[in-house]
């Protein structure tokens, strides 16, 4: 993943259900914790 893919999942938030904004930020959590 890069830092685009971030940018998107961040700048895509504002239209997203707030389940489906927290699924995001888990997978992004994970991919952070393995950096």
């Amino acid at each position: 993943m890069s830092h685009s893919f971030f940018i998107f999942i961040i700048s895509e938030n504002a239209n997203e259900s707030f389940g489906l904004r927290f699924s995001k930020l888990s997978i992004c959590w994970q991919y952070l914790k393995t950096l």
